[in-house]
């Protein structure tokens, strides 16, 4: 689980939409699901969110691990420290995992309910790659909303072709249909593959719920989406069938 150099700039665009939209001078509450390595330079993090953030930075206590596990160029130069990266960025952020990996994390098994003391807690809800791992990933993605309160956002990233990445590739119907029939809109739905420096994006969010082409193995799905109300989570129903299961089309 990381973020990297798009996942940042999504971040730092929703960040910027809860401040515009900010009363008070309160701390955004951020939840991760896991905790995420930054997998962006220094110079690429000055030139997205200014030299006055990368100074308040610190670097990674576990950088050595990072760069190994991640494959990071010799380049790279520093790998800084994620909990810096939100401090910085005005946000008291909570790392949830099912075991204390780094030391910080809060235990929840997103395979089970969530802890009703963290429901509609945080104004920002980060998942770089988690309900994936998590056998029961429809539990997980329940969870995943409950953490959310009203007008507060969710980034989440999830294989759309990578073979043995997790138990699960996720649709861009499933993103669609389960925010958008739980109270959430949609406001960005691609996928992403990714060649060296190189990225490729293919946007879903007008056709979701059509058969598409998918792209080629190794891709990624990424959605961003907005709590309009708070409400009971239920399970979704394709789009496609809505309307023969409400007996719109006239067969029920």
């Amino acid at each position: 689980m990381a973020i990297d150099l798009l996942y940042l700039k999504l971040l730092k665009s929703v960040l910027d939409t809860l401040n515009a939209n900010h009363e008070g001078h309160k701390p955004h509450k951020v939840a991760c699901l896991s905790y995420p390595d930054l997998l962006v330079s220094g110079p690429l993090i000055k030139d997205i969110l200014g030299d006055r953030t990368l100074s308040n930075l610190e670097p990674a206590e576990s950088q050595d691990y990072v760069r190994n596990y991640h494959s990071l160029p010799a380049d790279f130069g520093i790998v800084y420290e994620t909990q810096s990266l939100f401090e910085a960025l005005g946000c008291n952020v909570d790392f949830f995992d099912i075991k204390k990996l780094r030391g910080n994390e809060k235990i929840i098994d997103l395979n089970e309910p969530l802890p009703a003391s963290y429901r509609h807690r945080y104004d920002l809800v980060i998942d770089t790659g988690t309900l994936e791992h998590c056998f029961n990933i429809g539990n997980a993605f329940k969870c995943m909303c409950e953490l959310v309160q009203r007008n507060g956002w969710v980034i989440s990233m999830a294989p759309l072709s990578m073979t043995n990445h997790g138990f699960w590739n996720v649709n861009p119907t499933a993103y669609f249909d389960a925010f958008s029939q739980n109270g959430f809109s949609v406001h960005f739905l691609r996928g992403r593959t990714k060649s060296g420096l190189k990225i490729q994006l293919y946007d879903y969010i007008d056709a979701a719920s059509a058969r598409v082409r998918s792209p080629p193995a190794e891709a990624m799905l990424i959605c961003i989406a907005r709590r309009e109300s708070e409400q009971a989570f239920k399970w979704p129903v394709q789009a496609k069938y809505l309307s023969m299961l409400s007996g719109k089309d006239g067969t029920a």
